[in-house]
């Protein structure tokens, strides 16, 4: 008698785990085709659009729109601020050209940062801020750079504040709306197996036996993607401690001989 095996999903990372419940939840309506299916099938469907729905809403949270309107602003100040240090760096008056060359060297530094990743991007904008604040007032004043410098620093700032109250939202209400919505899919995954093996011995295989050979397929290429993680994560570890074996404690050689 044909049977879907068990199998413990929590072992699978979250797209893992949602690729699996996909999968079945397919092939459940493809080859669950029976009038008696369809309120297992329905209620396992139900349970995957709802798990899906989430994990569209953790890549997008609430505070999304807000830090991506901040980068926007830091990212239009912070270009007009790079422009203008450019230009001041060819002012026709000399005394002033020079301090611009020391302006825009800063900024050349750093090059054009607002086409980076969000981590990157403000890394180097905090830094950049921390250079512009070293320049003296004397410089500031001749340059008449302190507007800019100053609307930079709220920049960071507005920026930064959004995007922790964006990693908050993350960490707390969609991580455990994840959670709770991943559980809730794995119950109707086991409930749909139970229901199917049960109906498979008291009907007969027939119906169910090309959906329990591709669930028992989806299983199995589960299991290959965890055996690859964890002989990947394995290697690590041994190259990992290996380096940590060949790193002197003592300042000296490891090598069994030494040169005079």
């Amino acid at each position: 008698m044909k049977q879907i095996p068990l199998f413990d999903d929590s072992r699978l990372q979250v797209p893992e785990a949602f690729n699996f419940f996909l999968r079945v939840d397919e092939a459940a309506n493809a080859l669950l085709k029976l009038e008696s299916d369809k309120a297992m099938v329905n209620d396992y469907h139900a349970a995957v659009v709802a798990f899906d729905e989430v994990l569209v809403r953790s890549r997008k949270n609430s505070k999304t729109a807000t830090q991506s309107e901040a980068d926007e602003a830091f990212d239009k100040i912070f270009r007009s601020a790079r422009n203008y240090a450019k230009a001041m760096s060819g002012h026709p008056t000399a005394a002033v050209a020079t301090e611009g060359e020391v302006l825009w060297d800063i900024f050349q530094k750093y090059g054009d940062i607002s086409s980076l990743n969000y981590d990157k991007e403000y890394s180097y904008a905090h830094n950049l801020v921390q250079d512009l604040e070293a320049l003296t007032s004397e410089q500031m004043e001749l340059l008449h750079f302190a507007p800019w410098y100053e609307a930079l620093v709220v920049g960071v700032a507005t920026f930064t504040n959004a995007r922790t109250s964006k990693t908050l939202e993350d960490a707390t209400y969609i991580t455990g709306l994840v959670e709770e919505n991943r559980l809730a899919t794995s119950a109707a995954y086991k409930n749909l197996v139970l229901r199917v093996n049960a109906l498979a011995v008291v009907n007969g295989e027939e119906p169910y036996a090309q959906f329990i050979d591709f669930v028992t397929q989806i299983i199995e290429d589960a299991k290959a993607l965890i055996k690859q993680r964890d002989t990947r994560n394995a290697k690590k570890k041994e190259e990992e401690e290996a380096e940590t074996d060949d790193t002197p404690t003592d300042g000296t050689t490891t090598d069994e001989t030494t040169t005079a």
